[in-house]
């Protein structure tokens, strides 16, 4: 009986895997300590992975531990941000104040457009599409700016520090790629 449950087991993870669930990044474990950034900021019991109650992406393997901490800082974005390479950037600097990244439609059901875009401090992108089907969050930058929308059709956010931003829809980024990111100028 229990080589039965362990070999059901098995398969049910392996389905699992074969479907596409998707998992959260790797990289960081806590280690029991409070984080700091869009890793959560709650004390846990070890290692964690997937999003936490604050919205935040924890990075690692989970320790099965609910966290619910609040975010409180940043994590710094690694070259390529969410797949944006340095020549992929719309450059909207000129664009005026407000740009517009569109989602979620029936020709790109899955995908932010423009997926990467650059502009200068203190535009701002304004998010178009249903945060209902695709909350939208931020995964690494310098600083907060992008916080966890999750209903409504439009949000425009303003970016008054420099540097590069990713985002990601938090039910479809690791199985669609539904991703971008901001490259902000000084």
């Amino acid at each position: 009986m229990a080589y039965r449950r362990v070999l059901l087991s098995g398969l049910a993870f392996s389905a699992g895997l074969l479907s596409g669930c998707p998992t959260a990044p790797t990289g960081e474990a806590d280690g029991g300590q409070s984080d700091s950034g869009l890793v959560d900021s709650g004390t846990d019991s070890g290692v964690d992975a997937g999003i936490d109650a604050g919205g935040g992406i924890d990075a690692g393997p989970s320790d099965g531990g609910t966290d619910g901490g609040a975010d409180s800082g940043t994590i710094p974005c690694v070259p390529p941000v969410n797949g944006c390479d340095a020549g992929d950037y719309l450059d909207a600097t000129d664009a005026g104040a407000v740009v517009d990244v569109f989602f979620g439609d029936a020709g790109f059901p899955f995908a932010y457009v423009p997926r990467c875009v650059r502009i200068a401090s203190g535009q701002s992108l304004r998010f178009q599409g249903s945060f209902g089907v695709h909350p939208l969050r931020q995964s690494c930058g310098p600083a907060p700016a992008i916080p966890f929308v999750v209903s409504g059709t439009s949000r425009t956010l303003p970016f008054s520090q420099a540097g590069d931003y990713g985002f990601i829809c938090t039910e479809h980024w690791a199985m669609f790629g539904m991703m971008g990111a901001v490259n902000v100028l000084p």
